[in-house]
């Protein structure tokens, strides 16, 4: 197969490395998500940001986030519930000390999530779900 010029030039040996370091992460944090949501009957979880997943997007964005004082990276997670393993995640910054998981009720954090989430991707879950049916 003929790559383009400049293909593996991109990132370093050990960004990729790294990236995929990050991505096994980010995958297992969606299992969790994922069992977290089965095991209660949930369609939505807010929980403090990983490490990976911040620096999985500090990766894709070029640049460091940096928190003010006193504030967390939060994500608040949709369960796709027509797939086995697929969730939906959006990223918010809040007051450390922010109630999560089971003090929140699904309501709340359902909500939380369609304020919050990027009209893109909820009309991406829209096209998931209708290729799915």
């Amino acid at each position: 197969m003929n790559k383009p010029y400049g293909y593996r030039a991109l990132i370093s040996r050990a960004e990729r490395r790294l990236a995929k370091q990050l991505n096994d992460c980010a995958d297992q944090l969606t299992l969790d998500d994922c069992k977290f949501c089965d095991t209660r009957g949930r369609s939505y979880r807010v929980r403090k940001a990983d490490a990976c997943e911040i620096a999985q997007m500090e990766m894709q964005l070029g640049f460091e986030l940096v928190m003010p004082r006193g504030r967390a990276l939060y994500a608040i997670v949709k369960r796709i519930p027509v797939a086995k393993q697929t969730v939906l995640k959006t990223f918010t910054e809040s007051d450390i000390g922010l109630p999560t998981d089971d003090n929140l009720d699904d309501e709340f954090c359902g909500a939380l999530f369609e304020s919050i989430a990027p009209p893109e991707a909820l009309e991406a879950e829209q096209d998931y779900l209708r290729a799915k049916s």
